[in-house]
């Protein structure tokens, strides 16, 4: 894992000397109470500027957030999920709520021969596989098999199912390599010295400007740890779209107000 360590920019306070210059008397007011209980700060801030480092790494996302769905006739759910397992024993991973591929199946089957209470199915599944977020199609292969003869219907469409879904798994993981999608996708881990539960503007301050860069076109917090001060986000982006990597440009961004130790 790469390690960067990021130094948190600081800003001299705005000088106040002169105000009361020339005055002959002065005037001590209260502010009003407020009416509801401020965000509480948090509890390590300091007034001091704030001078210690921000580490930041990054690690590679090797396979991506699938979501797979599946019609037609025959055995439409069980070639669904036994395609959904096959990914997943790959390093995939199922997420309906943010895919970065989605997966199209149109299942057919029908009887191929039976004789006696043995059963024989054939089928096809149409797979097509697009990008999520601009619906890019990167691959569609129609892909058909004849299942093993089975006891009953039962047994005979399972068959099929174990047939049809091994190509197809195959097909989907080879369409979706990064290198195939255009794609990249990193999780970013920040190690901020001074994070508390009572600092929840950092994480929603870092996802607005990291989702604001042309390119990115997803950043999520998926993972935290306050005891350690420690945030994990994921972030997937178009990889032509950032030549000098995702770590350099996100020290580059001044709205961050971090820069690079060294």
């Amino acid at each position: 894992m790469k390690i960067i360590r990021l130094l948190l920019g600081t800003a001299a306070p705005a000088a106040l000397a002169g105000l009361l210059a020339g005055c002959a008397s002065t005037a001590v007011t209260t502010p009003d109470t407020p009416r509801t209980p401020a965000t509480p700060p948090p509890i390590s801030g300091r007034t001091v500027p704030d001078t210690m480092a921000t580490e930041a790494s990054v690690e590679a996302v090797k396979h991506f957030n699938i979501q797979v769905t599946a019609t037609g006739a025959g055995p439409v759910e069980s070639i669904r999920q036994s395609v959904e397992g096959r990914l997943v024993e790959n390093g995939c991973k199922i997420n309906n709520a943010a895919p970065d591929i989605t997966v199209q199946l149109k299942v057919r089957s029908a009887e191929f021969d039976r004789s006696g209470g043995y059963i024989r199915y054939e089928g096809t599944v149409e797979a097509g596989v697009d990008r999520t977020w601009d619906q890019k199609r990167l691959g569609f292969e129609p892909i058909s098999a004849r299942g093993k003869r089975g006891l009953g219907e039962d047994e005979a469409l399972r068959n099929l199912t174990a047939q049809l879904s091994e190509p197809v798994s195959s097909f989907v993981l080879q369409v979706a390599r990064p290198e195939q999608t255009g794609l990249a996708v990193l999780d970013v881990t920040v190690k901020h010295p001074r994070l508390t539960p009572f600092d929840p503007e950092y994480a929603g301050r870092f996802i607005n400007i990291v989702r604001s860069q042309k390119g990115v076109i997803y950043c999520a917090l998926v993972a935290h740890d306050y005891d350690n001060r420690v945030l994990t986000f994921r972030v997937a982006y178009f990889a032509d779209s950032m030549p000098e990597g995702l770590l350099n440009r996100l020290a580059a961004l001044t709205e961050l107000n971090i820069k690079p130790r060294n």
